[in-house]
């Protein structure tokens, strides 16, 4: 590039760029900074990106660390019971038992194969428009998922808490909707996000009551897996953004 006629290398290449104050910035590069000062040699500092278009990877981690650890303190504090905790006798007042077949419907959406194929064309979706690099796009539809789906099934089994004799916390019926609404939202931008933000929310809500209704699952089973699900999109999301910016 050529500016005020001295001739500048910059690395990664210069996509866009504006000579106000010889200050240049790089697509999904660093911020280069250019001194003009004639006479001599032009010099360059990088100032490295602290966010990539979704915002800031290390914030991403922390927060789903934070409900990741939430997760398995509320395990601890249950482990081995078989019986509600105050929060859960509450839950149960606003939502009475019931068998209806549109609770069991609704409850579908938490399956195996709503995760493979939500998760799949989120990914498809999301490489095909270029919305995303195709590492957090792994990240979000396929390390999370594992991740999710593997934790709590481990969980059940070691914190042990049982409804109707079976290994309840957390819920991993809940967790799977919460995985595909929270890789969905990250792979939108703008308007589309707080859309899809929002109409995931819905589902996992939505989810969670039926659960609750069905009595398969303690209220705080349910809220639990919405925090596994949404808290291991998170931590895969923002630690792929961390080590591949």
């Amino acid at each position: 590039m050529r500016t005020n006629g001295h001739t500048i290398l910059a690395s990664p290449p210069v996509d866009r760029a504006t000579a106000a104050g010889g200050t240049y910035t790089v697509r999904q590069g660093n911020l280069i900074r250019v001194a003009l000062v004639p006479g001599r040699p032009p010099v360059r500092s990088s100032v490295p990106r602290v966010s990539d278009r979704d915002g800031d990877p290390a914030t991403r981690l922390s927060v789903g660390l934070c409900l990741l650890v939430a997760v398995a303190l509320f395990g601890a504090l249950v482990a081995g019971s078989g019986s509600p905790t105050p929060l859960d006798h509450l839950g149960f007042a606003l939502v009475p038992a019931s068998q209806n077949g549109l609770w069991r419907a609704v409850a579908k959406l938490g399956s195996t194969v709503v995760l493979i194929a939500g998760c799949g064309l989120v990914a498809v979706v999301a490489l095909a428009r270029g919305r995303r690099r195709w590492t957090l796009t792994i990240a979000t539809c396929l390390v999370a998922p594992a991740l999710a789906v593997g934790a709590a099934e481990l969980a059940k089994g070691v914190v042990g808490r049982r409804l109707s004799d079976v290994p309840c916390y957390p819920s991993g019926t809940v967790a799977v909707i919460a995985v595909v609404a929270a890789a969905a939202a990250l792979a939108a931008r703008g308007p589309a996000r707080a859309a899809l933000s929002v109409l995931g929310g819905v589902a996992v809500v939505m989810v969670a009551v039926a659960v609750v209704a069905l009595r398969w699952h303690y209220p705080t089973d349910a809220v639990a897996g919405a925090a596994l699900g949404i808290g291991s999109v998170l931590v895969a999301d923002g630690l792929f953004g961390l080590l591949t910016r």
